[in-house]
């Protein structure tokens, strides 16, 4: 679908202000190496009743750069 490599399998967020994600659900079958969210230039990201189905991980992988205000679970 893309030409490019993208740092996560889920949500890739970047230069966004005032975000809530609630009630989102990732599904993998396969091991998936990249992290399941990435937040880039985020800030006041909430995220809410999120589950996560992936083969190895129980809890969700969320990589931040230069972000501020987030609740994360």
């Amino acid at each position: 679908m893309y030409k490019m490599n993208l740092p996560s399998y889920g949500f890739y967020l970047r230069h966004i202000k005032d975000i809530e994600i609630d009630g989102s659900v990732l599904r993998t079958d396969q091991d998936e190496p990249r992290y399941d969210i990435v937040a880039e230039d985020v800030h006041d990201l909430t995220i809410r009743n999120f589950r996560l189905h992936h083969p190895k991980r129980r809890r969700p992988q969320i990589k931040q750069l230069a972000t501020s205000d987030s609740e994360l679970p």
